[in-house]
């Protein structure tokens, strides 16, 4: 339990903040999501206290609540430009699409998101015969020109120039009525309580359209997703076929995972 009497009053972005509002904030800031429930539990309150003290800090924009609990606003709310996003993790991207791209056969239709890790897998899938894509990826769409065997489906939509993909209610209603045979996600974050989550509410819409009528929904995700929260959920852990990382994750996910027959593949 969280020792509060001396930090009764302290005042954050300007504001005053009791002790266990800024012990929240603590919890938040060392592990990036709490539930309403485990903060009841922590705190010996009851949820609808609990519940106040989260309104009055998303209030004062210092945290953001999503179901079931509360993520802090830092980093949860804006997704790196795709640009800084593929430039980063270079090593691990490419062994999870070197491992993802040995699951696609010939003959088969797949979907690839909006994620840059999307970007690398299609890029070892130009040697596939009669493969259909469906993406919103613009950069996966201009990669995919020059291979007239892999046929491209590209949805209607609002073209976002800051990541260089297609979302909208025209995206999503499309996306609806296409079934694949493997959905290759990419995510914001991997939580035992949040689920797999994402950064962005159109590119949730667009995720939840494309993985309810796939054959298989296979999430893409370096080491770093694991215990990270964004800002909304996609979808539960035991809505996922298969998870790909470029290592093992903790202890922890690995129980659970096995728990759910769900299995996590990475290099040996």
């Amino acid at each position: 339990m969280f020792d509060l009497k001396h930090r009764m009053g302290e005042r954050v972005h300007g504001y005053s903040i009791t002790g266990r509002q800024q012990a929240i904030l603590d919890i938040l800031r060392d592990h990036g999501f709490a539930s309403v429930i485990g903060l009841s539990n922590h705190f010996d309150v009851s949820e609808m206290t609990i519940r106040r003290d989260l309104q009055f800090l998303e209030n004062k924009s210092a945290a953001r609540r999503v179901h079931g609990g509360v993520v802090p606003t830092s980093d949860k709310e804006q997704e790196p430009v795709f640009d800084e996003r593929a430039a980063r993790l270079v090593e691990e991207k490419r062994i999870i699409a070197d491992m993802a791209a040995r699951m696609v056969k010939d003959n088969t239709v797949i979907a690839l998101d909006t994620g840059s890790t999307a970007l690398s897998l299609v890029q070892r899938l130009t040697v596939r015969e009669n493969l259909t894509i469906i993406t919103t990826n613009i950069h996966i769409m201009m990669s995919c020109l020059r291979h007239p065997n892999l046929k491209v489906i590209v949805p209607g939509g609002v073209l976002r120039s800051y990541e260089g993909s297609l979302a909208g209610t025209n995206t999503v209603e499309f996306l609806s009525s296409c079934h694949v045979d493997q959905f290759f996600m990419g995510v914001g974050g991997i939580d035992v309580e949040a689920g797999v989550t994402e950064y962005s509410l159109e590119d949730i819409a667009v995720k939840r359209a494309l993985a309810a009528n796939a054959g298989q929904v296979i999430v893409l995700a370096d080491s770093s997703k694991f215990g990270k929260v964004t800002c909304g959920t996609i979808c539960p852990l035991d809505a996922v076929d298969m998870i790909i990382s470029n290592r093992a994750p903790g202890e922890e996910y690995i129980k659970i995972f096995n728990r759910l027959k769900v299995p996590v593949e990475y290099p040996a």
